[in-house]
């Protein structure tokens, strides 16, 4: 009897720890093994946002609520506060690197991120992971309602629909979908730092 109590406290112990360990910290107090507030949450981002997991509302509300904050979902990144060295140091040199004429994009693909920096701040954090492809309009408005604004891009390689909601007051949240269809589908997500003169 006192080996299986024994053996039920080590297992909870143990539970207590794991679920402690990859528990969210909404505070971004918590650090990763890159001292870089973690940005983990045990309903979305520790699935990763796999297709047909979780459901879309909350995965549409989650980013909102992360975009308050500079954040986009599974990166510690935080427009108007994270540098670009700080990404250089943790991830190394991008993929890409992009000059724009108020500053630099990079990119680095394995990561599904894009970053805009100026001045070695970043004020841009995009994020094209695949599985956000499962977004479409008609559920983005039902769920968050209209844009504050909505643009349009269009190159040789793009046509695209940018819907931006006004978060908080240092921050966009853009939605930038493809125009195909009736119900396009988003391509990627980004939130956008106010820059001031």
């Amino acid at each position: 009897m006192i080996k299986k109590v024994g053996i039920i406290i080590v297992l909870m112990a143990a539970a207590v720890l794991i679920s402690w360990f990859f528990a969210a910290d909404d505070t971004g107090t918590k650090q990763d093994k890159n001292n870089m507030p973690s940005t983990r949450s045990p309903n979305i981002e520790d699935k990763g946002f796999q297709p047909g997991e979780g459901n879309t509302e909350e995965i549409i509300d989650h980013i909102f609520t992360l975009a308050k904050r500079g954040r986009i979902p599974q990166t510690s990144i935080i427009a108007g506060k994270t540098t670009i060295d700080e990404i250089h140091k943790r991830w190394g040199e991008p993929d890409d690197s992009t000059q724009i004429p108020r500053g630099r994009y990079d990119t680095y693909s394995e990561h599904h991120i894009t970053v805009g920096y100026l001045d070695g701040l970043i004020f841009d954090v995009r994020s094209s992971a695949l599985n956000l492809q499962d977004i479409h309009l008609s559920k983005l408005k039902e769920v968050r309602g209209e844009p504050d604004d909505t643009r349009y891009y269009k190159d040789e390689t793009h046509d695209q629909i940018i819907l931006v909601y006004k978060v908080s007051e240092n921050y966009q949240l853009k939605w930038i979908l493809t125009d195909e269809g009736d119900n396009p589908k988003v391509d990627h997500i980004s939130v956008f730092k106010t820059l001031t003169d």
